[in-house]
């Protein structure tokens, strides 16, 4: 069965904390991603029935540990708390809580810490910048 992993809220400053792990996991997510689509892109056909048979379960085999390879780093995302907006834009959300209500601190690779945040229902287009919500004070990295 599935295990239940709970929500976590962040502060801006935990947030931080946990960016050059997040940087990572990303990297490695994406390089997984990229080796998974260069092996779907691949295909080879054997005149002889076997050699067909063999190579298509070496194929599955390995498209199978890589897709295990890449679920087993996105649990380590979910498992930290961290909400994957996009793995091709290096975007993430965590959750946070403002005013008894939801939001979520938005970071993208790239960003040195944490700048921007927006309310659950919005997107990227709906970021902010985070010195709203800290009323003037300098973020801590």
């Amino acid at each position: 069965m599935v295990d239940k992993i709970p929500k976590r809220y962040f502060s801006v400053a935990g947030a931080n904390r946990l960016l050059p792990l997040v940087e990572r996991i990303l990297y490695r997510m994406a390089s997984i991603e990229k080796k998974l689509d260069t092996i779907s892109s691949i295909e080879v056909y054997y005149d002889d029935f076997f050699e067909d048979m063999a190579y298509g379960v070496q194929y599955a085999k390995k498209f199978h540990q890589l897709s295990y390879a890449f679920f087993r780093e996105y649990e380590r995302l979910v498992q930290l708390g961290v909400i994957l907006k996009s793995l091709e834009e290096g975007l993430v959300d965590f959750f946070a809580k403002h005013e008894g209500r939801e939001i979520f601190l938005c970071w993208q690779i790239g960003e040195p810490c944490i700048q921007h945040w927006h309310e659950v229902e919005e997107g990227y287009q709906g970021r902010r910048h985070i010195s709203e919500l800290l009323g003037g004070q300098k973020v801590r990295k």
